[in-house]
């Protein structure tokens, strides 16, 4: 990759992150957090950068139990739905099968790669998310290959003419309705539940 690729972090986006991190429950969590919250500004820097206005306005990472509990990290361009993915040390790409399990699936994934002082990070690429369900996977991920993964010139290409819009499930306080339900019900219930409600909050606007 060329330079142009290179993301350069400031003091005011670290702390950024790190303020996000500190509203998580734990030590372990909150070190992933603000990893991913660096991934996302860097995403949204660079976007810009290509006069890609993409915004976290709808965003569902930015609520802490919904991050810990379906690690979504959501950017929204238009009607396009972005998920970044942020490596740090990892050697290999991981997308959690619960995206796919509850039809929550994005259109494209950005990858991101930190620097090892965390001052830059490079845009290493994109997935188109249809093609992740073809990948090598295990019991929770889906571990798609580097060569899956494109330049982000083609998916700035991709990405200007827009999309309809995905028809919209529920509102907000009917999937806030769907989790004060989750109480007392048995294990296949909550499951089901579960997925109404993420799915809810993914499309309902």
């Amino acid at each position: 990759m060329t330079d142009i690729n290179i993301v350069k972090i400031n003091d005011g986006e670290g702390q950024k992150a790190k303020k996000t991190a500190a509203c998580m429950s734990e030590p372990k969590i909150r070190k992933k957090a603000m990893l991913d919250m660096l991934g996302v500004q860097c995403a949204i820097k660079y976007l810009a950068s290509k006069k890609i206005s993409a915004d976290t306005k709808r965003s569902i990472f930015k609520t802490p139990l919904l991050y810990e509990e379906f690690n979504i990290l959501d950017l929204y361009y238009g009607n396009y739905r972005i998920d970044v993915i942020t490596l740090y040390q990892e050697k290999e790409i991981k997308i959690p099968k619960l995206y796919s399990e509850f039809d929550i699936m994005p259109n494209f994934y950005l990858v991101i790669q930190l620097g090892a002082r965390l001052q830059d990070a490079r845009i290493v690429g994109f997935l188109d998310a249809k093609n992740v369900l073809n990948c090598i996977c295990d019991s929770k991920y889906f571990y798609p290959p580097l060569n899956m993964v494109f330049d982000i010139n083609e998916f700035i290409s991709l990405t200007r003419q827009q999309i309809p819009s995905r028809a919209p499930v529920g509102m907000h306080t009917e999937c806030m309705g769907l989790f004060l339900k989750f109480t007392d019900m048995d294990k296949a219930e909550v499951i089901q539940k579960r997925k109404a409600f993420i799915k809810g909050l993914s499309f309902c606007c």
